[in-house]
Parts: C-alpha cells; sequence; structure tokens
C-alpha cells in the first residue's frame, strides 16, 4: 500500500467520523428538553443480605416557586457540605461515597414549560456542573440522561 494512499484513506475515515459526531450532536440538540434545574440530588445504596437497601439521601437541594431554596444535607456529611452551598461532589467525596454504597446516584429535578420532564440520574460532571435556576437541556434514555450545551 502506498503511504498516499493511506493517507487519503485516513482522511476520508476522518471526515466520515467527524460528520457522524456532527450528525449526532445535532439529533439530541433535537430531541432534546430544555427546562430549568429544579432539584439537584445524589443518593447512595448499599447492599444487604444480596439485596439493595433503602436509599439515603446524601444531599438534596430544590428550588421553590418564590426563589427560595430548601437544602438538605444527611448528617453523615455535614463535614463534608456546607448546607448554605450548592454541593459539588468532589473526587475525594466521591471516593468516600463508592467506599460507603453500593450504588450512587446523581440526579437533576428538570421543569420544562412545553414538555414533559422529571428527575433523570445524571453523571457526576454534569451533576456539579448543574445549578438550581440555571437552564439546560437534557437528552433523556429512560430514567437516565445527559446534559448538553444551551
Amino acid at each position: 500500500m502506498s503511504p498516499t494512499l493511506s493517507r487519503r484513506a485516513l482522511l476520508k475515515t476522518t471526515a466520515g467520523l467527524a460528520t457522524l459526531g456532527t450528525a449526532v450532536y445535532a439529533g439530541a440538540r433535537l430531541v432534546s428538553k430544555t427546562g430549568t434545574v429544579a432539584v439537584r440530588h445524589a443518593s447512595g445504596q448499599e447492599r444487604e443480605n444480596g439485596a439493595m437497601s433503602d436509599t439515603v439521601d446524601v444531599a438534596h437541594a430544590e428550588l421553590n416557586s418564590d426563589g427560595t431554596v430548601d437544602r438538605k444535607i444527611h448528617t453523615d456529611y455535614h463535614d463534608c457540605f456546607n448546607p448554605e452551598e450548592t454541593v459539588i461532589i468532589s473526587d475525594a467525596t466521591h471516593d468516600s461515597l463508592t467506599d460507603r454504597f453500593d450504588n450512587i446516584r446523581y440526579y437533576l429535578g428538570h421543569r420544562c414549560p412545553n414538555a414533559k420532564c422529571s428527575t433523570p440520574a445524571v453523571t457526576r460532571g454534569a451533576f456539579n456542573n448543574s445549578n438550581l435556576g440555571e437552564t439546560v437541556k437534557l437528552v433523556y434514555h429512560g430514567s437516565t440522561a445527559t446534559v448538553v450545551p444551551v
């Protein structure tokens, strides 16, 4: 195979992947739901006797219609979070949670004016980067969602 031919093949492959990536991104933006982050919630579950235990609410913040925020921090995590500030799950805190819980979930409650929205699970990064009252777009995948740029 000549060097020219392999460069052409590489360029075609790269161009094809870029086109596919653009199409997927554009499609995600079209099916996403725009709304306001109204709830930020982190929880964990432990495994007991082979089954998952009740959910432990680690941190919960909810935006009220009057603009005030209700925040609740589990007593075991008062040293990790300031109840008056936005909860950010650092690497160290995430490691501490994974040491205690078998399943950790991060949720964003999403209020959409013209669509049916819910409170899907998101990645820790999406959780940390989304603030109460902020407008975001979520692409729903069953009980989970991906945050896409507005």
